[in-house]
């Protein structure tokens, strides 16, 4: 198991060496002088590094990259989304217990603002959304 999550490691620093520009080749060398120096399989990558390139360059399929970086690319994205929406029901909830406040208790809308504990500012900027 041990051996399997350091595996893992080793495989996304050539993913990240990808993602930052290197080409493959470049990408593969530089993850496994990195996984040496970080004691990551140090032991079987000195011994066998020269196989270890030369299996990782035929062997990594660029279309399954591009296909996993879509998907994390688009899961940022989705996790981007799900926070704006959550500043957007907050927005909402600003408003209408503001909005109820001022109906409910006939007061103005800095004594609604100053009795719910926010600013005159973020309700207005909550109505800006």
């Amino acid at each position: 198991m041990k051996t399997d999550f350091r595996y893992g490691v080793y495989y996304n620093k050539i993913v990240e060496n990808v993602s930052r520009g290197d080409i493959l080749p470049v990408a593969v060398d530089r993850a496994v002088r990195e996984c040496i120096e970080q004691d990551v399989l140090r032991e079987f990558l000195i011994k066998h590094q020269a196989e270890v390139i030369g299996m990782i360059l035929e062997e990594f399929n660029m279309k399954e990259f591009l296909e996993m970086d879509r998907r994390d690319e688009f899961a940022a994205g989705k996790d981007a989304g799900k926070e704006e929406g959550k500043e957007e029901e907050h927005a909402k909830m600003v408003i209408a217990m503001v909005n109820s406040a001022m109906e409910n208790f006939q007061i103005d809308l800095e004594t609604a603002c100053k009795g719910l504990g926010i600013t005159v500012e973020e309700y207005r900027s909550a109505k800006e959304r």
